[in-house]
């Protein structure tokens, strides 16, 4: 059942996120989150299609991949990770790696996904204009790469941003100086711990566990894992697709 449950069990999730002081021109706007999709032995060509066509239907303004994207040896698993090419949307694929993708050599990943079309967001910003309103995506590494967090550049880089979202694959970001910096932080790592019992263990281990969480600035939504890592199980867990929209408010 867990095993059926992690192949066929993949979940559309809504998200309305609040964002005070919303321009008119940026209310509406979808972002779609996929992380930790772990494509290696256990996730293949056809599990990658699956989620692409899924997404495609969802006519994402911006689809954002939050790390362990890839879980092996690139040169293994060209074929696995090509259906990525075929994603759609209004402003394109960004993505940030995670400590997976450094125990299989970070730089490799990087370049493969590039070369599917995905912006590789490493200590660095990327500007898009929605409406004629600049939103700045920004991301940082995964600390297991032994690179630093530079959370600030990318807003020196692009002030006159009025949305701001980091991409991180690991949520304790969000108790850090990016808490009041961004509007939006994207991360996942947890899996929600994945299958009991390890769903408690990883509820105790970390503040952000999975879901939508206010912040000082903003808030942060925490994905519980596209794929799965290491058996493909889910049992007490939803491997899920996020689709987060941004709406007005006053609070």
């Amino acid at each position: 059942l867990g095993t059926m449950k992690a192949i066929h069990g993949i979940e559309t999730v809504k998200v309305r996120v609040p964002a005070k002081n919303l321009p008119a021109e940026l209310s509406g706007l979808r972002i779609v989150h996929i992380s930790d999709l772990h494509i290696g032995p256990t996730i293949g060509k056809k599990f990658v299609q699956k989620i692409v066509s899924r997404v495609n239907d969802l006519k994402a303004d911006i689809i954002v991949f939050t790390g362990d994207i890839g879980d092996a040896r690139v040169s293994d698993h060209h074929e696995d990770s090509a259906p990525l090419a075929e994603l759609k949307s209004t402003h394109g694929s960004f993505y940030v790696p995670g400590n997976h993708e450094v125990y299989w050599n970070q730089e490799e990943w990087v370049q493969k996904f590039t070369s599917l079309g995905m912006r590789a967001l490493v200590n660095r910003g990327e500007k898009i204009l929605h409406r004629g309103k600049e939103i700045l995506i920004a991301g940082v590494p995964d600390p297991r790469s032994g690179m630093p967090w530079e959370t600030v550049k990318p807003i020196r880089e692009n002030p006159e941003s009025v949305f701001r979202i980091l991409l991180s694959h690991r949520p304790h970001v969000g108790e850090g100086i990016a808490a009041e910096d961004y509007d939006l932080i994207l991360a996942g790592h947890t899996h929600g711990g994945q299958f009991f019992p390890w769903t408690l263990v990883a509820m105790l281990d970390h503040k952000y566990y999975v879901g939508l969480y206010k912040l000082k600035r903003g808030h942060i939504y925490v994905n519980p894992g596209t794929g799965s890592w290491g058996p493909l199980l889910r049992l007490g867990t939803t491997p899920e697709i996020t689709v987060l929209e941004l709406q007005s408010s006053e609070e």
